[in-house]
């Protein structure tokens, strides 16, 4: 239940499937490029400490490796404005942006008229924040990001998020 006219929501990356991929290929590289290595470094008599930085150095960048496509997106919406973030890793934010009230064009349920609507603004940029399995209750919104330039957000919210929307933008809200 939405009661402090503040909402968030923490959804995992909608391509977290193709992360997956990625950081199943990279764990395998770095173990065959290990395997490699083993051989080669015994076979020349070089001294095995170089195994022990090859393997320190290969960790070190599939640990950058899943941070990076660790990815999440916090959606924030006030009676003021709304907000989108990219999260990395758990660890790092950064914010893609943040629409104040008198920038928001148009807030809208998810559905075909409606899209159809939002496209009428002819946005520069669209964001689709959810997951398959939250396909129920996706709500849209538009808003300028430059002069004459808009983009479109569609994401999942709770139920009761109608209140918020009503007071953060009466005049661009659509039941």
């Amino acid at each position: 239940m939405i009661e402090l006219g503040f909402f968030e929501n923490i959804i995992k990356d909608p391509k977290s499937k193709k992360n997956f991929a990625v950081k199943l290929l990279s764990c395998v590289l770095g173990a065959l490029i290990l395997a490699g290595l083993v051989p080669t470094v015994l076979a020349n008599g070089y001294p095995p400490v170089l195994l022990l930085i090859a393997a320190s150095v290969i960790a070190a960048l599939l640990y950058f490796v899943f941070i990076f496509f660790s990815i999440e997106y916090e959606c924030a919406v006030s009676e003021t404005c709304v907000s989108l973030a990219k999260i990395y890793g758990k660890r790092r934010r950064r914010e893609i942006f943040s629409a104040e009230r008198d920038e928001i064009l148009l807030i809208a349920r998810f559905n075909e008229s409606n899209l159809k609507k939002a496209e009428d603004y002819r946005p520069r940029e669209r964001f689709d924040i959810y997951s398959k399995k939250e396909q129920n209750n996706l709500w849209i919104v538009v808003f300028e990001i430059e002069k004459n330039q808009n983009a479109i957000l569609i994401f999942h919210a709770p139920a009761g998020i109608e209140k918020i929307f009503r007071k953060l933008k009466p005049s661009g809200f659509i039941a």
